[in-house]
This record gives structure tokens, sequence and C-alpha cells, in this order.
């Protein structure tokens, strides 16, 4: 896989001097890095100051918070999850036990209504644990 560039430049305003890190992205190698540098910061009152190439420790820490992000938003969907399960298996509806000159309205839509909180439930939580995620900084 490439590696990640970093770019430091320096923004000048009128009454201050702004000095800023920012993720640039994955390259193949350090020229095309620059390359890309020099395209998103050659405005007026931007100055790149270094582009680098991202350290073990800085690709480490980047690939445990991901890896500790992901595992807590599976482990915040799975518990939902079995939290709407067992409100599902708790809830006895007793549609199928009764007679047909007994059920009413009332018991039907209610069993609908139910079923779809717990489909919206089940889609809530598979997002929350396989949804888009944070947004990257490239």
């Amino acid at each position: 896989m490439n590696d990640r560039y970093f770019v430091t430049y320096k923004r000048l305003t009128s009454d201050t001097v702004e000095t800023n890190t920012f993720a640039l992205g994955r390259f193949f190698d350090l020229e095309a890095a620059q390359h890309r540098a020099r395209e998103r910061y050659n405005a007026p009152g931007y100055e790149i100051l270094s582009v680098r190439q991202e350290t073990r420790f800085e690709a480490l820490l980047h690939k445990c918070s991901r890896f500790l992000i992901r595992l807590v938003r599976i482990a915040v969907g799975a518990a939902l999850a079995g939290l709407a399960y067992s409100w599902l298996v708790g809830a006895d509806y007793g549609l199928g036990d009764i007679p047909l000159s007994q059920l009413t309205l009332n018991r039907i839509f209610s069993a609908l209504f139910h079923t779809a909180l717990i489909l919206g439930a089940a889609w809530l939580c598979w997002t929350i644990a396989f949804g888009e995620g944070p947004a990257d900084s490239n």
C-alpha cells in the first residue's frame, strides 16, 4: 500500500500567521505528493513549508485508532441488535393462536408497528456497525 504524506504549510492573513500540518493523501513517491501539495496550496497567502512521509509511529497510531473505532462501532451495533432481538423475542403477539373472529385491527396494527420498529432498529444497528465511518482527512 502507498505511504501517507503530510504537508506543513503557512497561511498568511492580514493580521495572523497560521502553521498547519495536513494529511495530504497516499502517494507512490515524494514527488507526486509535492505535486499535489503545489496544486492544492498554490494560492496567495499560502506557503508550503515541507512535505513529508508518514513515520512508522504515526502509521501505527492511525491503524490502532481505526481498529479501535471500528471495534467500538461493531460492539455498539451488536449490543443494540441484541436488545432489539430480546425485545422481539419477549413480545408475544399470539396472532396465530386466536380465532379469526376474535382478531382485532388493533392487534394486527400493533404487531405490524412493532415489526417496523424492529426492522428500523436492525437498520440502525447495521448502519452504526458497518456504516461509512469517520471521514478520512485525505
